[in-house]
């Protein structure tokens, strides 16, 4: 039997451990009580003040400004739980305080303790993405913009619970400066100080640099895990105020809140920690103690993932090591939560979130072997990710312009849908056409309307781009004239990119800031470097020309070559421009877990392959007389799908984004790379092998693109 939902540390032998300095602490308390220097009178109602300052300080830092100016203090509590309920009674009677917000998932405890002291609103924000099993950070922010000012958001400090999920600093920054502008209180919950990473400073990182940021906040501090008083029950509020003036109303209305619940906080706990935290010796003895306690979660950490992936367990598991402190979210499923709790006695939470205390030397061969026949026997549905409740999310402005046509006739459909933007995201369509297809248009909002699409909130049908791209957050450029039998590149890039001046320059005039633009009209990539050179006040990073088509294509190619399903083959690549000299590269693309270049040979991918992909789209138009409409729609959705919700763990899209100069590309041209997609934000896929073919490819459509810019800057200019 392995116990792995216990809360608690334990040993390589499976014990709880009493730290070595904890031991001498309470022999020191012995001998004053021996002495009678200490007794069991009544402490203070906000509790023993040497602990609560030498714990205050012990989160800041001494050198933090708030201690520097005595802009802060603490209350000492019954441990953390008893910290936030006396911060969340405090924020309700005496601010009037009503709306909180905590993360999904969290601490069992947090939405109890504040609906018990009366909040009237207790909300979630979004933060484990069961796909990508990570921080959902783009549905984090989203969630936290939609909070009402002066509402209370509970953080988690370090070492997410249950997750083990931090945002980075970075990520720490966004937030601030949301909350900061929206005017949101952070209320820290620190469980973890020093146990999660081994280092004070490290743990505190995040609740120091809201108190530099000159943010008043509370933090509820618990010594149950970083000294191993999980009975003692001994916890302090920090709390961080610009006037040091109001200290001593606050005082006097936490006394009157503390009084009427618990009277008097018990003294054995936070004695032992005082005696520790004022003594230099003793202090340096708990800090070895908690980096060999931490050290020893992260090394089994490292054990248990090296484990799983020697047994080539199904999935990806440096989730396991990406995460931080007592927890782990394993992304097990209930069904697979339930085999190893039912017939390998492994006791786990149905989320599939382990403690990683409860894994030993002498049992974690036991649990990889048991994790991996738990994933391997039992198949469940693929994770979704979590969904945000309507009143969390705000109305996305979505233009589509060509919205009479027929790419957007396919297009809209699967845009109101949720299939882009999410299944919970509510959105408002600017569709733009020009005044002759009015009538048609018309008759496409018609059809938006009969569909009854429960995400549409409002359909505005326009020949007026100040209309059209106000305050738009996603746009879909589709109109433009489109390619026909017989016409050059050069032909539809003179009639098309002064379309794509003037759409850069209502972007510019009209469009928000963050705005992300998909263009889809061809020449694509140069009709996006038009676009963004136009708008010079939206960044370039937020431009980008579709070659999700090409990459479409390709992939159904390998596929119907190997007679799989598509989702057997990932990462086939485009490269540059979607035009014919773009470079399909299927030489980088793994089927079924293993490379491409195992099961297709050279010659079929250089001369079969690469022409047919290159040479599709006049196919189609030899073919229908017409352009691709329906895979061209398709692959636009794919396209902003990934942009706004993330690429899936190891897998890449293919975007034309500026080139940086990777892979020897022309710099600032629109070039199609492999890309990850995190949080909103592209990077370039880097440090892939490229031989001479791919090579001789890439400078071709480089040269191509260079070309192109030349022209267009010219055309533009005239």
């Amino acid at each position: 039997k392995v116990s792995l939902g216990v809360g608690a540390y334990r040993t390589d032998e499976g014990k709880p451990w009493i730290l070595p300095v904890v031991k001498k602490a309470e022999q020191l308390l012995a001998q004053q009580v021996t002495e009678e220097k200490i007794n069991h009178e009544y402490l203070p109602v906000l509790g023993l003040e040497s602990f609560a300052t030498a714990a205050t300080k012990m989160l800041l830092g001494e050198s933090s400004p708030a201690v520097k100016e005595a802009r802060c203090f603490g209350v000492q509590a019954l441990s953390g739980t008893g910290a936030l309920r006396n911060g969340a009674e405090f924020l309700q009677r005496i601010l009037g305080a009503t709306t909180c917000y905590y993360s999904t998932p969290t601490w069992g405890n947090h939405g109890l303790i504040f609906k018990n002291a009366n909040f009237k609103n207790i909300r979630q924000y979004r933060y484990w993405n069961p796909v990508t099993r990570a921080l959902d950070f783009g549905g984090l922010l989203e969630d936290l913009e939609a909070a009402p000012e002066n509402s209370v958001i509970i953080l988690h400090a370090c070492a997410h619970n249950p997750t083990g999920v931090d945002p980075t600093k970075d990520q720490w920054k966004q937030i601030a400066d949301l909350m900061e502008r929206k005017k949101l209180f952070p209320f820290f919950d620190c469980a973890y100080q020093g146990f999660a990473s081994g280092c004070l400073d490290t743990d505190a990182w995040a609740v120091r640099y809201f108190v530099d940021r000159g943010f008043e906040l509370f933090c509820s501090q618990s010594f149950s895990k970083n000294f191993g008083l999980y009975n003692e029950r001994a916890g302090n509020l920090t709390v961080v105020v610009k006037d040091a003036s109001a200290i001593p109303a606050f005082k006097s209305q936490m006394t009157l809140i503390i009084r009427a619940m618990y009277s008097n906080p018990p003294a054995h706990g936070c004695r032992i920690v005082d005696t520790v935290l004022q003594d230099p010796a003793l202090f340096q003895e708990w800090k070895d103690s908690i980096k060999i306690m931490a050290n020893r979660i992260i090394n089994m950490r490292k054990g248990l993932r090296d484990r799983l992936e020697k047994l080539q367990t199904p999935g990806t598991w440096n989730h396991i090591t990406d995460q931080i402190g007592m927890f782990s979210y394993t992304g097990l499923s209930v069904e697979q939560s339930t085999f190893l709790l039912n017939e390998k006695h492994i006791y786990l939470l149905k989320s599939g979130r382990i403690s990683m205390c409860g894994v030993t030397p002498g049992n974690i061969d036991y649990v990889a072997e048991s994790i991996h026949e738990a994933v391997t026997k039992i198949q469940s549905p693929a994770p979704k990710a979590s969904l945000a409740p309507s009143y969390k999310k705000p109305v996305k402005t979505v233009l589509v312009t060509g919205a009479a046509g027929q790419i957007a006739y396919s297009l809209i459909y699967q845009i109101a849908s949720g299939y882009v933007f999410g299944y919970d995201q509510p959105v408002n369509l600017h569709l733009l056409d020009i005044a002759p297809a009015m009538g048609v248009l018309n008759g496409v909002v018609m059809e938006i309307q009969d569909c009854a699409m429960e995400l549409v909130k409002n359909v505005i049908a326009t020949d007026d781009v100040a209309v059209a791209f106000k305050d738009v957050d996603a746009a879909f450029l589709v109109g433009a004239m489109p390619r026909r039998e017989g016409m050059e590149r050069k032909d539809l890039l003179a009639a098309n990119v002064k379309i794509f001046k003037v759409q850069g320059q209502a972007l510019d005039k009209y469009s928000s800031k963050n705005v992300k633009v998909l263009v889809v009209g061809n020449p694509a990539n140069t009709n996006a470097f038009i676009c963004s050179h136009y708008a010079p006040s939206i960044p370039k990073e937020n431009f980008s020309a579709m070659t999700r088509l090409d990459q479409n294509r390709a992939t159904s190619q390998v596929a119907n070559k190997l007679g799989l399903k598509i989702d057997d083959v990932k990462n086939v690549i485009i490269w540059g421009n979607h035009s014919s000299t773009q470079f399909p590269d299927a030489s980088k693309a793994v089927v079924k877990g293993q490379p491409a270049t195992k099961l297709l040979d050279t010659a079929w991918i250089q001369q079969e392959f690469v022409p047919t992909v290159q040479k599709r789209g006049a196919a189609v138009i030899a073919a229908r007389k017409l352009s691709s409409a329906m895979s061209a729609a398709k692959a636009a959705c794919d396209h902003m799908k990934d942009w706004f919700q993330g690429t899936p763990t190891g897998q890449w899209a293919s975007m034309g984004v500026f080139s940086d100069g990777s892979y020897n590309t022309p710099q600032g041209v629109m070039f199609s790379f492999p890309v990850t997609i995190a949080n909103g934000k592209w990077e370039i896929v880097k440090g892939l092998q490229m031989d001479d073919f791919s090579a001789k490819m890439l400078a071709a459509t480089g040269k191509e693109l260079c070309d192109e810019r030349e022209e267009a800057i010219a055309v533009c200019s005239a």
